[in-house]
């Protein structure tokens, strides 16, 4: 199974979810086999609870499909401000297959393995710290592929572009 039939499949099971539309994430559409994936941006932000607090910073990009930019994955990297190490954490459609879990990898070097968090009816989360020769190659790096398989054992890779990413680090450091 390819990823445009996988993420059919995952639209049709998605567009049953008992909430409101307004209050999702849209959709995947039939438009998935048709149209080209814009490219993603990088952006970031920093928040505190307090003045006296360090801010925690996040960087975020989404992975979009068809020509109307629907989300069918996430992935945001946080940095603690007690200086701890930064984490990753993603999110991909439903319907994969659990016992292989998330992964993820930088233009297509060795995968990591996340720790698979959970799923709800937005999709399914994993997590994990990143080293810092992780970071310098998010830097240096083109693609950053989030990889799992789907139900029926197919891997399946959400490509999310790194370009941009050293801008939005450099502005939140």
């Amino acid at each position: 199974m390819g990823l445009r039939s996988f993420l059919y499949i995952v639209a049709v099971a998605m567009s049953f979810a008992a909430a409101p539309a307004s209050a999702q994430e849209p959709v995947l559409g039939g438009e998935a086999d048709t149209a080209p994936a814009p490219t993603a941006q990088w952006s970031g932000r920093c928040v505190s609870d307090a003045r006296a607090s360090g801010a925690e910073c996040t960087m975020i990009v989404r992975a979009f499909v068809g020509s109307n930019r629907q989300v069918v994955g996430t992935a945001s990297l946080s940095f603690p401000p007690d200086g701890a190490a930064p984490s990753l954490q993603v999110s991909v459609p439903l319907g994969i297959y659990l016992g292989a879990g998330i992964g993820f990898n930088i233009d297509g070097a060795a995968a990591q393995q996340l720790e698979l968090q959970t799923c709800d009816r937005s999709g399914c989360y994993g997590s994990g710290a990143v080293s810092p020769e992780t970071l310098a190659a998010m830097q240096n790096g083109q693609k950053l592929n989030i990889v799992f398989q789907s139900m029926s054992k197919q891997s399946v890779t959400l490509e999310m572009s790194l370009v941009g990413f050293t801008a939005v680090y450099q502005k939140l450091k």
